[in-house]
């Protein structure tokens, strides 16, 4: 739930550029008479800045304020914390970050990562495992 509220903090500013994009557009005609629309420039503009905004919260969000307290956004509104294994304390940026693209291998194998913590005494996922790291409650 928690990735849920950041995801959805991350892309508002795109989907709402997208829909002034897609909803502004000069509807045409190409030279075989199939429809097609062109899309404003103040739209494009949009929808290039949105998808600059979209990383840059989705980074600050997921690495920067996750790394330094060891909450993102969404790990807030659910009372969760995650950090370090060993020492009890929030991760820093650069180990937030990793788990990020850990989370990578663990949809690659059939998302069996994301399912480890039924089995796992920690209730760790395998980033988790990856980055010596565990998510308690806040």
């Amino acid at each position: 739930m928690a990735f849920l509220i950041d995801g959805l903090l991350a892309q508002g500013a795109f989907v709402v550029a997208t829909i002034y994009a897609v909803t502004t557009a000069t509807p045409s005609v190409d030279m075989y008479g199939n429809a097609t629309s062109d899309p404003t420039a103040l739209g494009d503009l949009l929808l290039a800045a949105s998808w600059f905004a979209m990383i840059g919260i989705w980074i600050w969000n997921r690495s920067v304020r996750r790394g330094r307290t060891g909450q993102s956004v969404g790990k807030s509104a659910m009372r969760i914390r995650l950090i370090s294994a060993a020492s009890g304390q929030p991760v820093g940026l650069g180990l937030a970050f990793g788990r990020d693209c850990a989370h990578v291998l663990e949809s690659s194998f059939f998302s069996l990562g994301y399912l480890w913590p039924l089995w796992d005494p920690m209730n760790q996922t395998f980033s988790d495992k990856i980055c010596s790291t565990v998510v308690v409650t806040a």
